[in-house]
Formats: C-alpha cells, structure tokens, sequence
C-alpha cells in the first residue's frame, strides 16, 4: 500500500523525513508532499481551498502512477485529508489523522492568522511581517509546537523553518489557517459519508488542536474509526511517540488491505508515548 504524508501548517515534507517516513519506507513505498506554495512547491490560483489542493496533490500523484493510497495527514492536513477522501473515495483506501484538526473549533484564531489572512492588507503584512522574526522567536513558536515535549535538537535547521517567512509562503500559510475554519463547517457535515478506515492518534495534552474539540467527537461521529489517546504528548506525535504512530498507521494499512466486515468500535485507546525517534 503506497502511504501519502501531508505536513501541517507552516512545515513542509520534511517534517516526515526527520520523522516517520525513513521507517515506514521499510515496508511501503511512502511520498511526502509539499502542499501548494509551502516548502519549494510552487503557489497555485485558489492553493489555500482544500478542494484545490486535493486536486494538485491527487494529479501528482497520478501522473507519478499511484493508483489507490492511504492519506496520513498531521494538523492542519487532517482536515485536507479528510477533504481529499470525500472527493476521491475511488482512490483513497484510508485516512489517518496525526493531531488533526477536523472538526468546528468555533474559529478563534490569533491576531497574526487574521490579520495576514485578510484581503489587501495581508499582502502588505505579509511582506512586513517575516522581516521581523529572528531566530529566537522561531525557536519560541517550535517551543509551544513541541510542548510539553522538547523541540529535537536538530529540528529547526533540518527542516528549514525559514522557508516559511518567505514572503509568498508566509501569506499562502497564514491565509490557509485563516480560512480552514470556514471549510471545516460545511466539510464535516458529511464526515458520514466516509467509507474508507479511519485511525486517529492525538496526544492528550496537545495545546495547539486540542483532542476534546476535534479528535474525540470525530471518533463518536464515525463508525470506522479508531482513536489512539496519547497520554502527557503535544502536538507532534509522529515525533515524540513514533512507536504509537507507526501501529496506528500499520493497523490503517491492515483494514484498508482487508475486504469489508463490521465496524470496529471507536472507544480511545490510550499507550504510552514510546521513544522518540530523534
């Protein structure tokens, strides 16, 4: 089964080369991607809908020749890859939601996100905006991301979080978070309409998409899904409880594999979080 890895807000794919993707390589061919304008992929006309997004990275996808695939999405890709398999459900085997942001949070959003997110004026700050944060305010914002967890040493220069105070790649993020609230409402309406597998792993103590506002109820609204509670782990589970990612993402695998049976029951399971893999 190919496995598609789709990175949260203001990363890009190698969040999942730092991370889980050298391991689940061992056993399934495994793609990341960069969403649209984040990373070194280009922006495209309308690249903040998820809509659009699906269509860009599902094209990929079949001009490389991956026919069926399980989407694994963290933050704010859980909510693309939920889109993505309403759209594509002849394509998608299965989903799952690494700390994903999927359900109606009532929109709240700090000053930053609206104010970059709004028309005309969010141009303007976003060429402002980045010229004004320095290194120790980078380590500051992969501080709160991690927490309570420590951000990996090597992390910030791995990555490369300075590709997202680009200009066009700060805007095209802020102005993606800006406006997912307003697609997560009418989207999650037709959660219902999943067929596919679902398996869901959320740290209980995740601060930035909380698990009682997203995780938790979309677990209770869907009969094929499976919810992993991580006990004491934040928002960056893939990094700090591999193990518990990689048999949630493995059991995705064995029920998309397998032909239809009865829906498995969707009480949390809870584990311990398991060594981190950096």
């Amino acid at each position: 089964m190919t496995l598609v890895l789709l990175h949260g807000a203001s990363g890009n794919l190698r969040d999942w080369t730092l991370s889980l993707m050298p391991r689940l390589a061992r056993r399934h061919r495994v793609i990341a991607l960069d969403r649209p304008g984040m990373g070194h992929s280009g922006a495209v006309a309308g690249g903040t809908r998820l809509d659009v997004q699906t269509e860009v990275l599902a094209g990929a996808l079949e001009r490389m020749g991956v026919g069926r695939y399980c989407l694994i999405g963290h933050s704010y890709s859980g909510s693309l890859a939920l889109a993505w398999a309403l759209a594509r459900p002849e394509s998608v085997a299965g989903v799952a939601l690494i700390a994903g942001a999927a359900m109606d949070w009532g929109g709240a959003l700090a000053a930053t996100y609206r104010i970059a997110g709004m028309p005309v004026i969010g141009h303007a700050f976003s060429r402002i905006a980045p010229l004004t944060i320095d290194g120790a305010r980078i380590e500051t914002a992969l501080a709160e991301i991690f927490a309570p967890q420590p951000v990996p040493a090597r992390y910030r220069r791995e990555i490369g979080a300075e590709l997202a105070l680009r200009p066009r790649t700060f805007r095209v993020n802020y102005r993606a978070v800006y406006t997912l609230h307003r697609q997560i409402v009418p989207l999650s309406a037709r959660y219902q309409e999943l067929r596919c597998p679902v398996e869901i792993v959320h740290g209980d103590t995740d601060g930035i998409v909380p698990a009682d506002v997203h995780a938790i109820p979309l677990a209770e609204r869907l009969d094929r899904a499976h919810l992993t509670l991580l006990p004491g782990i934040g928002h960056m589970p893939h990094h700090a409880a591999p193990a518990a990612v990689m048999a949630a993402i493995e059991r995705l695998v064995s029920r998309a594999s397998a032909r239809p049976r009865r829906p498995m029951a969707h009480a949390p399971q809870r584990q311990s979080p398991g060594p981190s893999v950096l």
